[in-house]
């Protein structure tokens, strides 16, 4: 297995709701960042979705 080496201001380890959005904003603010998921997917549950209220219309 080769080795890769990088370099950023930020690392956020877990690409959920959470670690998504702290990217988002980071990155916005023009904040070298980088976000590492081990999934290569979303289809799955979250631990932070049953806190979060639906939208109301």
């Amino acid at each position: 297995m080769a080795t890769v080496e990088l370099s950023t201001r930020c690392c956020i380890v877990g690409g959920g709701p959470a670690g998504m959005m702290l990217g988002y904003l980071l990155a916005r603010s023009a904040i070298d960042v980088l976000v590492l998921e081990k999934h290569g997917d979303f289809l799955r549950d979250f631990r932070a979705t049953p806190s979060i209220p639906p939208r109301s219309s």
